[in-house]
């Protein structure tokens, strides 16, 4: 017995599934982009995983934001990297008192 067959009752009648409730909805998401961009133009990231497959910079912010959306911190420490030149996470402006500590002190 295939499910088209079945009765309201058969399926559990009052019971929405979860694919009738989101048909008529729509969710919208707002984020901050600026790690999903920093991430996007990276000339490191451009070569790795998934993002390799795509040449326009606007498909790999897409990529970064779903991303974040399931994963904040995942995402963000993906910019991290050992060496201070290519350690992209220190170049973020995350507070407007970020500049008051000098780069050296948080290469040390």
């Amino acid at each position: 017995m295939d499910g088209s067959t079945l009765s309201a009752k058969d399926k559990g009648a009052g019971e929405a599934s979860p694919a009738a409730e989101a048909v008529g909805e729509h969710h919208v998401l707002t984020r901050e982009e600026l790690i999903a961009k920093v991430r996007a133009y990276h000339p490191r990231v451009k070569l790795q995983g998934i993002y390799k497959d795509y040449d326009q910079p606007l498909m790999r912010v897409a990529i970064s934001l779903g991303r974040y959306v399931q994963d904040p911190m995942a995402e963000t420490l993906q910019l991290w990297h050992e060496m201070p030149d290519e350690n992209s996470l220190l170049r973020l402006d995350l507070h407007r008192l970020q500049g008051a500590v000098r780069p050296q002190r948080l290469h040390h």
